[in-house]
């Protein structure tokens, strides 16, 4: 479903996941895993009506698969000073409920990558990256990529975005990168 050019749209978006995952870390700082989930996704508008009358957009089930690879040797949780960080995830969409009845399985990968680099005792660079991309056209908009907002919440594919208000845009893929010039002016206080 490709959405019409709207100015605003009310939706009830539920999602309820259950995850099953086996993972191995090194160092505490590198882990690796698999996981298989079961979603059941319930979007409903009723501002959109469809030619059939329905205003759902989604009320299905989905079983997916996944591997995962992390890294993390930021020095701090928030604000880090250096080090790196890489979040890849590639997850294969295996089967659906399928409420559209046009569901097909699709492989999706999406990732983070970012660096902190010190350049004097108080100011700090911090780069990070993010991509993601579906790797065959899929006729649902559900798994789509969802940018805007400053929202932290992960929750599928809604990525915070600075400037656009939440989940303004959306596309089946995205490259998005952003730096952050940090100076601490007192210990744990920032201008950024």
């Amino acid at each position: 479903i490709r959405l019409p050019d709207i100015n605003s749209l009310s939706l009830n978006y539920r999602d309820f996941t259950n995850q099953f995952f086996v993972q191995t870390t090194f160092k505490r700082r590198f882990a690796v895993g698999v996981k298989t989930e079961i979603q059941r996704i319930r979007a409903i508008t009723e501002n959109i009506i469809e030619e059939n009358d329905q205003n759902i957009s989604d009320n299905s089930t989905y079983f997916n698969a996944a591997a995962f690879l992390k890294l993390d040797t930021y020095n701090k949780r928030y604000f880090a000073t250096k080090g790196f960080y890489l979040d890849l995830e590639f997850k294969w969409f295996i089967a659906s409920s399928d409420f559209a009845n046009n569901f097909k399985n699709y492989p999706q990968a999406k990732g983070t990558f970012g660096f902190a680099i010190p350049i004097s005792k108080n100011l700090t660079i911090q780069n990070t990256n993010a991509a993601g991309f579906s790797l065959e056209e899929v006729p649902s908009d559900v798994f789509d990529f969802y940018l805007g907002g400053n929202n932290q919440n992960y929750i599928n594919n809604f990525v915070s975005f600075y400037g656009y208000e939440f989940a303004t845009l959306s596309d089946d893929s995205f490259i998005k990168s952003e730096f952050d010039l940090r100076y601490e002016f007192l210990p744990k206080h920032y201008f950024s």
